[in-house]
């Protein structure tokens, strides 16, 4: 039987409320009890007169004729949060707004009592935004939904204004998204000049003096403060009315604004806008490119605003000479260091000797580099990276007025005791040349940066956050001011053409037999190895890799008993050979490339048996300049080079013909070995031939350096976010 009770919770109403409404309506009498008339004229009549039975029938009849007829839904429904207080992990209360009406997430009424209807709950949406909340990292706790999630709440709140949810603080005032706020960038001579506004009203100094709360109001607005602000409190002042951001905190800038997408920070350009007036002279003029005069004034427009530059331009595109004229061009009084590689020191004097023939050098390398340490007499000093951590405690009592860092990526490792040395190093103003300055790791891009602006990048966080969510946008938007990189085919028109090609050597039975003998044996040693991980650590899987590229280039090359069969044959020296003899007939002059120096001993040896000139160089060569202008000179010649002497420093355009004997997972140091042709001063197409040995880990070897690309480009090029991991050898050994 139906109650009275009953007829209350159908209604979401109180007892007392029901029995109220039905005598408003005419229903009851005084006394409670039913009057002689129906819900509708001549409707349940003969229920009024029963008592008891007919009171339940006609509660029950009010009831389905009530809940049913003047029930409506409202299609539109938006979720709000009411924020209790401003913590890190705030508890926040979620309703639901029906129109004008709101009801907390947690009620259990399933209708909502209008003035004249009654308003069924959408379960699925109130579900859904639910979800969001949960999605986020809220959880429920006494009837509350409180913050849990990894990132900041102001994430977390702007996510759910995105959402379509409203936001409201404590006392239920409404709060604005902070992306509401206008933002606009400006740089001064020490400081990014930072503008915020709403709606025409200034807010700066509103954000300044809540720089420690998650809400701010302004002329009777509230917003959410802007998590990137918040993020870069610390380096954040006020004056006259703007926020101002000091230079070295350049990556706050960057950040803060971009995340606020700032007007005027794109445009880098105007971030120094002091320039230095250079007048070239006649010779300058008639030796330098465009690209170059370019080249030497972003330098001094760097210099002029006290940034560290880092001249990244491709190989062959004069990198020294821009360094050179530089020195030469802006009214440097005190002695500039120069540190190179010891292999380009005599470049390094020849190249001064020609540009700037007034400059007196010191070459401070050497056991006698201690008799003259009077640097004050020269406008610069020459030494090498070694010498500079062996004098590191002499070296850093001087303060120079430029240093210059050539072939930078020499000391890319951070941890190292060269690079540390640099690091401290004196100077007003910092250069880093190189054409690959980056090659395996973004690390070490960061440890150049660090390197030319120490209090910029003092931290490698900026690049560690954003590599792992693959922001490269913002690395690339952070570096881009104090980094200048083209390519020879943005600025060289008139560069000739450079054909590369691959050869595949196919082996003969004997050898492919033994190779996969090899292969397996390998594959063998690796499977019976107890602790896989600590095989991958150790260096016996290089030298497994080891062992199968040097059966490629010659079986000769592997220690005796090795093999289960002496083969003195190699696929790839066989087409080696003909190919050389057939440019040798044509006067054609040829470089070969090999990282390993037994395998050019053995090229050199069937070379002078063929009685066709030679020229040597590895890491033992001293007279490296000589032998280079030797070899410039002469008309005919093959020239053997290690890849890793050769790499850079060395101008050969005088030959147009390359053999990359043996292939490195790593493009770069192909490219560096290739281009010491490929550069100005170069007149004939040149031609590159990599030698591949077919069905072996060779083919492997040139897949990893098509993936190497990939992720380079996905940056600029150069840049390859990993290093050879563990998977890296096992494609390589498969």
């Amino acid at each position: 039987m139906r109650t009275l009770d009953d007829l209350a919770k159908k209604l979401h109403r109180r007892p007392w409320s029901v029995v109220k409404m039905l005598k408003s309506r005419g229903y009851l009498k005084r006394n409670g009890e039913p009057k002689k008339r129906t819900i509708d004229a001549g409707y349940m009549t003969k229920y009024c007169y029963i008592k008891n039975k007919g009171w339940n029938l006609f509660l029950d009849e009010l009831a389905r004729k009530d809940s049913g007829k003047k029930r409506k839904a409202i299609k539109k429904i938006v979720p709000e949060i009411y924020i209790l207080n401003e913590t890190k992990s705030p508890p926040c209360s979620l309703c639901f707004r029906y129109g004008n009406m709101r009801v907390d997430a947690f009620s259990t009424k399933e209708f909502l009592q209008g003035t004249r209807w009654r308003y069924l709950r959408n379960k699925d949406v109130e579900n859904k935004a639910i979800e969001i909340l949960f999605s986020l990292g809220f959880i429920r706790k006494e009837g509350k939904f409180q913050y849990k999630g990894n990132k900041t709440f102001l994430f977390a709140a702007e996510e759910l204004l995105r959402k379509g949810f409203r936001l409201f603080d404590k006392n239920e005032k409404s709060l604005c998204s902070s992306k509401s706020i206008s933002c606009s960038v400006s740089y001064g001579i020490d400081w990014f000049n930072v503008s915020l506004s709403h709606d025409g009203t200034e807010l700066s100094s509103f954000v300044y003096n809540n720089l420690n709360k998650q809400f701010f109001e302004a002329n009777g607005k509230k917003y959410l403060f802007p998590e990137s602000l918040s993020e870069h409190k610390n380096d954040i002042q006020l004056q006259d009315g703007n926020l101002i951001i000091k230079k070295e905190n350049w990556l706050s800038a960057l950040e803060m604004s971009s995340e606020m997408d700032a007007k005027g920070l794109e445009k880098f350009e105007n971030l120094f806008k002091k320039e230095t007036k250079i007048s070239f002279t006649k010779q300058q003029k008639k030796i330098l490119r465009d690209y170059q005069i370019t080249g030497v004034k972003w330098l001094a427009r760097m210099h002029a605003n006290g940034f560290g530059a880092l001249l990244a331009d491709d190989m062959g595109l004069g990198k020294t000479l821009q360094a050179i004229v530089f020195l030469s061009q802006s009214g440097i009084k005190s002695t500039a260091l120069a540190v190179v590689p010891k292999s380009l020191l005599a470049n390094w004097k020849n190249e001064i000797n020609k540009f700037a023939p007034d400059f007196k050098v010191l070459i401070y390398h050497g056991s006698d580099r201690k008799d003259n340490t009077d640097f004050e007499n020269y406008d610069i000093v020459l030494s090498t990276y070694a010498t500079t951590m062996l004098d590191i405690d002499f070296l850093i009592k001087k303060k120079f007025s430029v240093i210059i860092f050539d072939e930078v990526q020499t000391i890319k490792n951070y941890k190292s005791k060269m690079y540390e040395a640099a690091l401290i190093l004196k100077a007003d103003f910092k250069i880093a040349l190189s054409g690959t300055p980056f090659e395996n790791n973004i690390l070490e891009l960061w440890a150049i940066m660090r390197l030319l602006n120490p209090k910029i990048f003092a931290k490698r966080t900026f690049f560690m956050r954003n590599l792992a969510s693959k922001n490269f946008d913002k690395i690339k938007s952070a570096i881009a001011p104090f980094m200048l990189q083209r390519t020879k085919k943005d600025v060289l028109n008139d560069l000739p053409k450079k054909t590369e090609e691959t050869l595949y050597c196919t082996m003969d039975d004997d050898m492919a037999s033994t190779y996969t003998a090899l292969h397996e044996k390998i594959l063998d040693e690796i499977s019976g190895t107890a602790d896989f991980s600590a095989f991958m650590t150790s260096s016996l899987v290089l030298e497994s890799l080891l062992k199968l590229r040097q059966f490629c280039c010659h079986p000769s090359l592997l220690p005796k008993g090795m093999l289960p069969v002496k083969l003195d044959t190699s696929a790839k020296f066989d087409v080696l050979k003909i190919k050389v003899q057939a440019l040798v007939e044509q006067k054609e002059k040829v470089i070969i490339f090999s990282q390993f120096t037994s395998m050019l001993e053995i090229i050199r040896k069937w070379l002078s048996s063929e009685k066709i000139k030679t020229f040597y160089l590895d890491g033992s060569t001293n007279n490296r300049q000589d032998l280079v202008d030797e070899f410039e000179k002469s008309d005919d010649g093959v020239f053997l080079i290690s890849l890793k002497a050769g790499g850079v420093g060395l101008n050969l355009v005088s030959c147009h013909y390359v053999f990359i004997y043996d292939p490195w997972w790593n493009p770069a140091s192909e490219n560096q070995a290739s281009d010491r042709v490929y550069r100005i001063g170069q007149k004939n197409n040149v031609f590159i031939y990599r030698l591949i040995t077919k069905g072996t880990i060779e083919e492997k070897v040139l897949e990893l350096q098509d993936e190497k690309k990939d992720i380079a480009t996905t940056l600029f090029s150069g840049l390859s976010t990993k290093k050879l991991t563990a998977e890296d050898f096992m494609q390589l050994l498969q």
